[in-house]
């Protein structure tokens, strides 16, 4: 299945290549799950705040739908 992944913040700079800003696209496997994601596109963990499937948070075990347009956003702290 086919998927736009959406890197925001600083987590194009932990992408391994050039990010283009429109985001990458990539043939998945059926059955894929928001945290297969995470270690798929290579990101630290240390540095994922939460990912968001079709404008929606995902937990870690969401399915990933077809055409599925997936956000991770960078943890933030602050105070």
């Amino acid at each position: 299945m086919r998927v736009r992944i959406k890197l925001l913040g600083t987590l194009p700079s932990h992408y391994p290549g050039r990010y283009p800003a429109s985001g990458i696209e990539f043939d998945l496997p059926a059955g894929t799950r928001a945290s297969d994601i995470v270690s798929f596109v290579g990101i630290p963990t240390s540095r994922l705040g939460f990912v968001t499937v079709n404008g929606r948070i995902a937990g870690e075990t969401d399915p990933i739908p077809e055409k599925a347009t997936i956000k991770l956003f960078q943890k933030i702290a602050g105070g």
